[in-house]
C-alpha cells in the first residue's frame, strides 16, 4: 500500500458503518470515502465479476491496491453482497406490479405482522414502510394476474387488519437501475 492508499483509506475507515437502506433516521449519515474508493464501487457495482487486475485497470490503481480496497470496503459494510440478475420473464414471471397498502389503525398488531408475512413469500421483491396516504409500498413479481390475485387473497386472509390494497400493474419499465448512484 504506497502513502496515497495509506491516506485514502484512513480517509474512508470513517465510523459510519453500513449504509442505510430500510431506516429514515438514518438517512443524514454521511460517510466520507476516498475518491478511488467510490470509483471501485461504481465500477464493481456495474460489474462485480471482474478479476483485482481488471478492476485495478478500471480505477488506474493496483490489483493489490484494490483488494485491500475491497475488503475494507466489505468489512465496512459498503458492499452488502454480491449478486447475479437474472431474466424474469425467461424465469416465468412477467408480470411485475407494485401494491399500496393501508392498515386499519385499530388493528395495531398489524403493522407487525404485515411485515412477517411479507417476508415469507418468494414474489414479493421489496417492502416499504412509507409516509403518505398508505402505509406499505411493496413490489413483487408475479406469473400472471391469477397469481397475483391468489397472493391478495392470501395476505388478506393471512394479516387481519388491512383496510386497503391498490395494484399497480407495470406495463412498461422504463428505468430500473439496480444499485445505488455514486457521484
Amino acid at each position: 500500500m504506497d502513502a496515497t492508499d495509506a491516506t485514502n483509506a484512513a480517509t474512508s475507515a470513517s465510523a459510519c458503518g453500513p449504509p442505510a437502506c430500510t431506516s429514515l433516521h438514518r438517512i443524514n449519515t454521511t460517510c466520507m470515502l476516498a475518491p478511488l474508493d467510490k470509483h471501485i464501487l461504481a465500477v464493481i457495482q456495474s460489474n462485480a465479476r471482474l478479476s483485482h487486475t481488471e478492476l485495478a485497470s478500471h480505477v488506474d490503481s493496483t490489483p493489490t491496491s484494490c483488494r485491500n480496497r475491497l475488503q475494507h470496503l466489505e468489512r465496512a459494510g459498503y458492499i452488502l453482497d454480491y449478486t447475479a440478475l437474472l431474466d424474469p420473464v425467461k424465469l416465468g414471471m412477467p408480470l411485475l406490479m407494485f401494491i399500496e397498502i393501508t392498515l386499519d389503525r385499530t388493528h395495531p398488531e398489524a403493522f407487525g405482522r404485515l411485515p412477517k408475512v411479507l417476508s415469507e413469500v418468494p414474489e414479493v421483491l421489496e417492502c416499504h414502510r412509507v409516509t403518505g396516504k398508505f402505509d406499505f409500498l411493496v413490489k413483487m413479481r408475479a406469473k400472471d394476474v391469477s397469481a397475483c390475485t391468489a397472493f391478495l387473497s392470501s395476505m388478506l386472509h393471512a394479516c387481519p387488519g388491512i383496510r386497503r390494497t391498490y395494484t399497480r400493474m407495470v406495463v412498461e419499465e422504463i428505468v430500473c437501475m439496480p444499485g445505488v448512484p455514486l457521484a
